[in-house]
C-alpha cells in the first residue's frame, strides 16, 4: 500500500519535526511545521492511489517528467504545474524526494 510506503519514507522528518502530518483535498499529506496560507503548513507530498505526489519547482517537474521518471499530476483536468506523481514505488527514493519537497517549500517561504 503506498501510503504505508509514504509514512515509512517520512517519518525520520516528523520525528525531527522537520514535516507535520496533514491532509489536503481529504487526502493525508506531509506539511511543514509552520507556514503556508492558512496556518497549516506548507504542502510537501501525498500518497495518491499507488504513487508518491511531491510539490516542487515547475522546472524540477518539467526535469523528472522529461527523464521518465515522473508524471504531471492531474486533477479533474487541471495540471498542477508544481506537483509530480512518481510511480517508483522505492522508499529511498521516495524519501529524497519528499527531502528536496521540503527544500523547496523552504525556500517558498523562506523557512
Amino acid at each position: 500500500m503506498s501510503e504505508d510506503l509514504f509514512w515509512s519514507a517520512a517519518e525520520g522528518f516528523v520525528e525531527r519535526d522537520e514535516a507535520q502530518p496533514g491532509t489536503i483535498m481529504s487526502h493525508p499529506c506531509l506539511r511543514t511545521p509552520r507556514g503556508g496560507r492558512n496556518g497549516e503548513g506548507e504542502f510537501v507530498a501525498m500518497p495518491y492511489g499507488d504513487v508518491l505526489v511531491v510539490k516542487l519547482t515547475a522546472e524540477r517537474v518539467e526535469e523528472l517528467v522529461g527523464d521518465g521518471e515522473g508524471a504531471a499530476f492531474n486533477l479533474t483536468g487541471r495540471t498542477f504545474r508544481e506537483w509530480v506523481t512518481i510511480e517508483t514505488r522505492d522508499v529511498e527514493r521516495w524519501r529524497e524526494l519528499i527531502e528536496e519537497g521540503l527544500e523547496t517549500a523552504r525556500r517558498r517561504t523562506g523557512g
